[in-house]
C-alpha cells in the first residue's frame, strides 16, 4: 500500500498538519480503510509508466466518503501524487486480504495485498521514486482477514492459519524490501469487537484479533533482527500498543471527543458536509444519529450511511457505516501516527 512520507523535521501545525516541509514519497500496501483503488483492479492490474503517472488521487474517493489518514498525514488530497509536496503512492484497494489463496476476495476484481505489491514491483518500481531516506512504507491489513475468518469452521488451528498468512504478508513485505522500500510502519488491527455488530459476543473476536495481532508482532520482530540495515522507525511495538491505547481512549471516554453513545448506531440520519469539518480522528467507528430530519439530535460512535448524504451541517459524525470510519476519524489516526514518527 503506499503509505506515509518519512520526514525528518516538523514546522509545526497547519490548518491541515503534514508531517513536514521536504520534499519526500509514500507508499502503500492495505486495505480499504486506506483508499478504494489509485489504478487498477484484480482484473486490470497492468499499467504504463504513462498511466500511472498521470493517475490522479479522486478527492473523497476512500471508505470514510471523506479524506482518510494517508492523505491527512501527507497533505496529498487530491490531484497528481507528483504535484505533493509529500507524494502519495496508494496502491491499497478495498475488501482487501493478505492472500487471495487463503481466504477467498470479496469480489473478483479485489487485489489482495500480496498482489497489490507484485503490481507495485511489476509496473511502479522503476517508475515512482523512492530515495531511501526520504520514502516511508505503511503497511496495514488483516481488518478484513480477522472478520472474514472468526466464524470460519474450516479452520481449525487459527494459531497456524495466521502463521501462513504471515508467512504470505512477509514474503510480500521482502520483495518490497529488496527493491528499495526500505523504511516501514506497520499497523495492527483495531478492536473491532467495541462495534455494534460484535457486542452480543466480543469476547470471541476481541480474543481473535489478539491472536492475529500477537502472530504479527512476532513476524515484525523477525524481520527487523533479520534486516538490521532497515529503519525500525514505524515498527516498533509501541507504535502498533499506542495506536490501540488510543483507538480504546476514544471509545471508552468518547465524551471527551464529543460522543455520547458508544453501543448503538441509527440507521435513520444523514452524513454532514464532510470537508466543512475541522477534522479531529481516531481509529474507531461511529456515527451521528437524527430522527429522520437533517438535525442531529444526538452524537453516536456508529451508525450505518443515509442516501441522502453531504448536506450543509456541521455535525461531527465517527463513522460513515458499523465498520468505517470518517475523515474526523482518520485525521486523529494521522496525528498519532505523525506524533509517532516525530518523537512528539
Amino acid at each position: 500500500m503506499p503509505s506515509v512520507t518519512l520526514i525528518h523535521s516538523y514546522k509545526g501545525q497547519r490548518d491541515t498538519p503534514t508531517l513536514g516541509a521536504k520534499r519526500t514519497w509514500a507508499f502503500t500496501f492495505i486495505n480499504n480503510l486506506s483508499c478504494r483503488s489509485f489504478i487498477g483492479d484484480k482484473l486490470n492490474l497492468a499499467f504504463t509508466p504513462q498511466d500511472l503517472l498521470t493517475n490522479e488521487i479522486i478527492p473523497r474517493n476512500t471508505s470514510s466518503e471523506g479524506s482518510n489518514w494517508l492523505e491527512f498525514l501527507t497533505g496529498c488530497f487530491e490531484g497528481s501524487p507528483l504535484n505533493c509536496t509529500q507524494q502519495l503512492w496508494n496502491f491499497a484497494f478495498a475488501g482487501s486480504d493478505i492472500d487471495g489463496d487463503l481466504l477467498p476476495l470479496h469480489h473478483d476484481f479485489t487485489v489482495p495485498l500480496v498482489d497489490q505489491v507484485a503490481q507495485w514491483v511489476t509496473y511502479g518500481s522503476t517508475v515512482i521514486p523512492h530515495p531511501k531516506n526520504e520514502t516511508l512504507t505503511t503497511w496495514w491489513i488483516g481488518i478484513n482477514d480477522t472478520g472474514d475468518s472468526n466464524r470460519n469452521t474450516s479452520i481449525t488451528n487459527f494459531t497456524a492459519f495466521w502463521e501462513t498468512e504471515m508467512t504470505s504478508y512477509f514474503n510480500a513485505v521482502e520483495l518490497a524490501a529488496q527493491h528499495g522500500l526500505m523504511t516501514h510502519l506497520f499497523l495492527n488491527v483495531p478492536p473491532e469487537e467495541r462495534s455494534p455488530g460484535s457486542l452480543g459476543n466480543p469476547g470471541q473476536l476481541k480474543d481473535h484479533i489478539g491472536l492475529f495481532n500477537s502472530v504479527l508482532a512476532n513476524h515484525i520482530t523477525q524481520f527487523e533482527r533479520s534486516h538490521p540495515g532497515l529503519s525500525k522507525r514505524g515498527s516498533s511495538p509501541y507504535l502498533k500498543q499506542r495506536f490501540t491505547a488510543t483507538q480504546l481512549h476514544v471509545l471508552d471516554s468518547p465524551a471527551e471527543f464529543g460522543f455520547s453513545d458508544v453501543t448503538g448506531y441509527g440507521e435513520n440520519f444523514l452524513l454532514w458536509n464532510l470537508h466543512a469539518w475541522a477534522c479531529e480522528s481516531l481509529l474507531t467507528y461511529g456515527m451521528v444519529i437524527i430522527d429522520s430530519v437533517p438535525v442531529p439530535t444526538q452524537q453516536a460512535i456508529f451508525g450505518t450511511l443515509h442516501p441522502q448524504a453531504h448536506a450543509d451541517i456541521s455535525a461531527r459524525p465517527m463513522c460513515i457505516d458499523s465498520g468505517h470510519p470518517t475523515q474526523r476519524v482518520h485525521q486523529l489516526l494521522a496525528d498519532a501516527v505523525r506524533d509517532q514518527l516525530l518523537g512528539v
